[in-house]
């Protein structure tokens, strides 16, 4: 098993993962930059070139490699123009003399670009890619793409991963952490075309622009609060099921920490090192915060780290977080995967309860603070559509 963890820039991670083998790279990137990338600029450290510089010689000195992101879905075609073609040439000449040992891209002809002009870069095709068919993936193999990141909506078909790993003679990486509801209306193509664009060198970092992905996560929270069972079926990967994807054939995973504190990233990569976890399982994904800070050294998720809130609509009186008012046992999903594992899920659901049941079984809610989530995530949304 080879796992990658997102950095948060802290010198001491590299301490801390110094016990932890299994994770083999790091990834992260400046919090705007040309094509921009996953994340609002205003959500990650606020770190400088010269930080990333001295990071990335840090790692590799550690024996890690260093994946950084330009893995925007969609810079509006300003890749083809000459100036921002020139700005993007002038981004990977900078990463060459770090230098970085991989680019994770979504944009196909960056990948082209990339391994025409700059053929030491290894290349790894986005969770933006939204590969999840074995057309998608030869088409990125074709490309020159060393590496597939699938999108989490794969994450449970194991017939379509057996066939990926026989069939497709790059590796495949699967996001063990993310919780994004399948069948989402704001998914890639508002949500993360959204955020990536308040990360791009053209972003206005004004104090309102966190409502464009705020907006995306309150109606994520807000579905998740009205019908628990959406959190089950949003493909994340417990480290007790890592060995039922390397028996098809993956052995590489990620998880989605850049955003988080060393203590938070250390505990997470370890759990997956050691393919164990006795925990509440919301302490290892992504979903859980209602609000995220906008000061350097943000954390946004955390699993349980109750998040500051700055903007005016999330007074201290009317914050509930998400985290706190669900249990959720990590022990009480065994066997829960095993359903995936013996017939392929369409992810219709239709009149299909299995998700439904487990949630009932599984999670605990603060039923009082629950209905309090519902009604300021519903208040939110009012008033973000009657400014």
């Amino acid at each position: 098993m080879e796992l990658s963890i997102g950095t948060n820039w802290d010198g001491a991670l590299l301490d801390g993962l110094k016990s932890i083998d299994a994770v083999t790279d790091l990834y992260g990137c400046l919090p705007r930059h040309v094509t921009g990338h996953g994340r609002p600029a205003a959500s990650v450290p606020q770190v400088t070139r010269k930080q990333v510089e001295e990071h990335v010689q840090e790692v590799r000195k550690a024996g890690l490699g260093f994946t950084y992101l330009l893995n925007a879905p969609g810079v509006g075609g300003r890749q083809f123009d000459p100036m921002t073609r020139r700005r993007i040439r002038e981004h990977l000449d900078w990463l060459s003399s770090i230098p970085v040992d991989a680019i994770t891209v979504s944009l196909p002809d960056l990948v082209q670009l990339i391994k025409r002009h700059y053929p030491h870069f290894k290349v790894k095709a986005s969770h933006n890619c939204l590969i999840r068919r074995i057309p998608q993936a030869r088409m990125f193999q074709e490309l020159g793409a060393d590496m597939l990141t699938l999108h989490q909506t794969a994450t449970r078909d194991f017939d379509t991963l057996k066939l990926l790993a026989r069939e497709v003679q790059i590796p495949a990486q699967i996001i063990c952490t993310i919780d994004c509801m399948p069948g989402c209306p704001n998914s890639v193509g508002y949500h993360m075309s959204g955020t990536s664009t308040l990360s791009s060198e053209r972003a206005e970092l004004d104090e309102h622009n966190r409502h464009a992905s705020g907006y995306c996560f309150a109606w994520c929270h807000l579905k998740k609060a009205q019908a628990p069972e959406e959190i089950l079926k949003g493909g994340f990967v417990r480290p007790e099921d890592l060995e039922r994807y390397e028996a098809v054939g993956i052995s590489d995973f990620k998880i989605d920490t850049r955003v988080l504190t060393t203590p938070v990233i250390l505990a997470r990569a370890r759990a997956y090192a050691e393919r164990a976890y006795a925990g509440d399982l919301k302490r290892l994904l992504s979903v859980f915060s209602l609000a995220y800070k906008t000061r350097r050294g943000t954390q946004m998720g955390g699993g349980g780290e109750a998040p500051s809130t700055s903007h005016e609509f999330f007074e201290l009186a009317r914050h509930v977080d998400f985290a706190a008012l669900l249990d959720f046992p990590n022990e009480k999903l065994d066997g829960f995967l095993k359903f995936f594992t013996n017939a392929p899920c369409g992810l219709d659901c239709g009149e299909c309860d299995y998700c439904r049941a487990w949630a009932l079984r599984t999670m605990s809610w603060d039923e009082k603070n629950r209905r309090k989530l519902v009604e300021i995530l519903t208040d939110y949304r009012t008033w973000l559509l009657n400014r």
